[in-house]
């Protein structure tokens, strides 16, 4: 029994593949953004398991359009994954809450699901997506206010959608 235990361990782990690919933290994600959505962005709540693998990424940051306008909260989550097939199966397999955005998969993404809703005071907008070794979900959640009622749904939609490349193709920084 230990070495059917054992063997169903190693067949998971999987040290013959090399691991994982890499994936950005998310403070990689705070210096890429700006150069694609101008404005502020930091972390607001930090990775805890960060420091057990390079192959994964959770956590959730803050941000502020330069004109102030839109703010709000970014959760991500990123995990790296080599099979492509696997890739396609975890974006079919998230749940995306709120309505189905029209469009395809974009050129270069292994699949793509987006999804935006309004709940209460804030605009989601949600992007499940895998290219490059990686998948990941993110959504954009932006505060409502009178004068950004009627553009922060779309922002939202943007702000997803633009994290999640950064996310899919930075280079590895260590």
């Amino acid at each position: 029994m230990a070495v059917v235990g054992f063997a169903a361990g190693l067949w998971s782990w999987k040290p013959w593949t090399g691991g994982d690919p890499w994936v950005p933290t998310c403070s990689d994600l705070t210096v890429a953004m700006p150069s694609v959505a101008a404005g502020a962005w930091s972390v607001s709540e930090e990775d805890p398991g960060r420091t057990a693998t390079d192959s994964a990424a959770q956590c959730e940051l803050a941000y502020a359009s330069t004109d102030q306008r839109f703010a709000g909260r970014l959760r991500v989550f990123i995990s790296g994954e080599s099979d492509a097939e696997v890739l396609r199966q975890r974006v079919a397999d998230e749940q995306c809450d709120g309505t189905a955005d029209p469009g395809g998969v974009p050129d270069g993404y292994v699949a793509f699901r987006a999804c935006s809703a309004v709940v209460g005071d804030f605009a989601h907008g949600t992007v499940i997506a895998a290219k490059d070794g990686r998948w990941l979900k993110m959504t954009a959640s932006t505060s409502i206010r009178d004068e950004n009622r009627d553009d922060a749904l779309p922002f939202s939609r943007d702000i997803a959608r633009k994290a999640a490349e950064q996310a899919l193709t930075l280079d590895e920084t260590k």
